[in-house]
C-alpha cells in the first residue's frame, strides 16, 4: 500500500479570502464565493465529522481488501499515529462535541445550527458506483450528528478537468465539500506537502492551476515545510517534521481509506523480488524465471 488516498476537503477560506472578505456574512466575494462560513479552523466540528465516520464499512462496501482505514494524509514510509482515534467511529462522542461547541437543533428539525444558519451543505464527488457507495454511508452518519448533506456528482470528465473550461471542477471548488482520491508519486515527502502551502492556493491569479485545493492557509504549515525542504535527505529530523506537517493536513481534511495498488503474478513465475508503490513491477524482470 502507498500511492493512493480517497478523501475529502472541506473548502477553507483563503489568505486571499481573509484581507478581502467580511466574515460576518457567510457568503464571501473574491475569486469564488465560499459557500459556508463554519470550514475556517474549527477543529471540533472538523474532528466531530470525522469520528462519525465509520471507515471500516467504507472500505467493505467500497474496496475490499484492497483498501485500508486511515486518519492520515501521509501514510508511508513513516505513518503518524496521532490521529489515529478517528479509526473508531464514535457517534455520541461526535454528539457530545458538537453539543459543547453550541451546534444545537434548536427547532427540533433534526439538523444542527449556529449562529442561526444550519449546517447543511452540498458534498460532491465524481460519478462512480464506488463513491456514491460511500456517500450514501457517510449521509447516514451524518445525519445521526445532526448534519444535512446533499449529495452530488458529476461526471469525472468535468470534475477532473483541468482547463478550467467550467468551473464545476476539484480546483475551482465552488461547493461546501468535495470527495476525491489522491496521493503522492515518490517516498520523498518534501514533493508531496509542498502542494498544500498557502502559496500553492488555486485562484484566479493563477487560472486556478494550484495543488493546495483545499485552500488551507496556516503559518505554522509553510513554516514546517520549509525547514522540510532545507532538509538534507539523510536528516533524521525529516521524519518528525514529516508527521507534524501531515497531522496539521490531516486535521483539516478528513482521510477516509488508504488504497492498494494491486498486481497479479502466475503461481509459475518466481524472483520478482519486493513491491513497492514507487516502481513498475517489472522492474527486475531480467531476474525472473519460471519455476520447474
Amino acid at each position: 500500500y502507498c500511492c493512493f488516498l480517497f478523501f475529502f476537503f472541506f473548502k477553507q477560506k483563503t489568505a486571499y479570502e481573509i484581507y478581502q472578505c467580511d466574515w460576518s456574512s457567510d457568503v464571501c466575494s473574491s475569486d469564488l464565493a465560499n459557500p459556508n462560513q463554519f470550514f475556517f479552523e474549527d477543529q471540533v466540528l472538523h474532528d466531530a465529522l470525522s469520528i462519525a465516520i465509520n471507515r471500516d464499512e467504507l472500505v467493505v462496501v467500497g474496496y475490499g481488501a484492497n483498501g485500508i482505514p486511515t486518519c492520515n494524509m501521509w501514510n508511508v514510509p513513516q505513518v503518524s499515529t496521532n490521529l489515529d482515534a478517528c479509526l473508531t467511529q464514535d457517534v455520541d462522542a461526535a454528539n457530545a462535541m458538537l453539543d459543547d461547541a453550541g451546534y444545537l437543533d434548536t427547532n427540533d428539525d433534526g439538523v444542527r445550527e449556529k449562529n442561526g444558519v444550519e449546517l447543511e451543505w452540498d458534498y460532491v464527488t465524481s460519478t462512480n458506483a464506488v463513491r456514491q457507495s460511500n456517500q450514501d454511508l457517510i449521509k447516514v452518519y451524518w445525519e445521526d450528528i445532526g448534519i444535512k448533506v446533499n449529495m452530488l456528482n458529476e461526471s469525472a470528465s468535468i470534475f477532473f478537468d483541468g482547463t478550467q473550461a467550467s468551473t464545476q471542477n476539484i480546483w475551482a471548488f465552488p461547493w461546501d465539500i468535495e470527495m476525491f482520491t489522491t496521493g503522492p508519486d515518490n517516498p520523498d515527502p518534501a514533493a508531496y506537502f509542498n502542494s498544500y502551502q498557502t502559496a500553492q492556493i488555486p485562484e484566479s491569479s493563477n487560472n486556478f492551476t494550484g495543488s493546495n485545493i483545499s485552500r488551507m492557509a496556516n503559518d505554522e504549515y509553510d513554516a514546517l515545510f520549509l525547514q522540510l525542504a532545507a532538509a538534507s535527505l539523510d536528516d533524521p529530523a525529516r521524519v518528525e517534521l514529516a508527521i507534524q506537517l501531515n497531522d496539521i493536513l490531516s486535521s483539516t481534511v478528513i482521510p477516509l481509506i488508504l488504497r492498494g495498488s494491486v498486481s497479479a503474478f502466475s503461481n509459475e513465475i518466481e524472483g520478482q523480488g519486493e513491491l513497492n508503490g514507487w516502481d513498475s513491477e517489472y522492474y527486475n524482470i531480467e531476474e525472473w524465471t519460471r519455476a520447474g
